[in-house]
């Protein structure tokens, strides 16, 4: 059974309309879980200035995608929210995030957002960040842009 905070918005669509014109629909869990995430990134921002904190949230959110580390509901449920907006900037560049899933994942499939964090109860909160690390056999994730460029280029926008 779900709970009244979930149940009551989970079908809505929010219609947007861009400077342009054009207009398109999101689910609005989808876009409150959105906002939820932006709030943490602003909240923070000073720590995407620290070049070899970036780097390590960089090099951490590849090693997870390694290891397939967050393809599942649940896996990104316990997702930090610094990995998680390093993962949003990496799919903002559809082109080049379908190309590293699928060239370099082991089952050669695009890694799709499953989890929004505002259908579940309103209190669930981002997990504390604790770096990746994996007892398996050593594998690479290298992403085909500069991902560290790529958050600093999203600061603009915030």
């Amino acid at each position: 059974m779900g709970n009244s905070y979930s149940s009551s918005i989970s079908y809505i669509e929010a219609k947007i309309q861009t400077s342009d014109g054009q207009t398109f629909e999101i689910p609005y869990d989808a876009l409150v879980d959105h906002i939820l995430l932006l709030r943490q990134v602003i909240k923070h921002s000073e720590i995407w200035q620290q070049e070899k904190k970036l780097n390590s949230f960089v090099e951490d959110y590849c090693r997870r995608m390694a290891y397939q580390a967050f393809t599942t509901e649940r896996q990104q449920q316990k997702l930090p929210w610094q990995i998680e907006w390093i993962w949003h900037v990496h799919r903002l560049h559809p082109v080049a995030y379908s190309n590293d899933c699928i060239n370099q994942l082991p089952d050669h499939k695009v890694v799709d957002k499953n989890y929004i964090r505002s259908s579940m109860k309103k209190h669930q909160h981002y997990h504390s960040f604790v770096p990746f690390k994996s007892t398996k056999h050593r594998s690479t994730f290298v992403p085909s842009l500069d991902l560290a460029s790529a958050v600093l280029r999203q600061i603009d926008f915030l």
